[in-house]
């Protein structure tokens, strides 16, 4: 195995490592904006805030997901015409939207 591919691959663990434990953070907020949002009156002034609470952490997630996914490639990579970081990177702007 090369040194590239070494280091590929240890980012790819590393990237794998930081995504479970935002997710883990993500579902501590989800889980206690739902609970509030359940304990409160459907019209508390403080619904919309926790419903975009909510909406940011499915973001978060979804993130997480992304992250989660380059890992996969970066430990999966090494076939083909592309280094392990090319392909890596390949796969995840494919799966990142632009940002405008």
């Amino acid at each position: 195995m090369s040194l590239q591919s070494k280091e590929v691959q240890n980012v790819g663990q590393l990237a794998a490592e930081i995504a479970h434990d935002f997710d883990d953070l993500v579902v501590a907020i989800l889980d206690g904006a739902n609970y509030v949002m359940e304990t409160l009156p459907p019209t508390h002034p403080a619904q919309q805030l926790l419903q975009g609470v909510v909406e940011a952490g499915k973001q978060a997630t979804e993130i997480a997901g992304k992250m989660l996914a380059y890992s996969n490639a970066a430990r999966d990579s090494g076939s083909g015409d592309e280094t392990p970081s090319m392909e890596a990177g390949r796969r995840w702007t494919a799966m990142t939207p632009a940002c405008s």
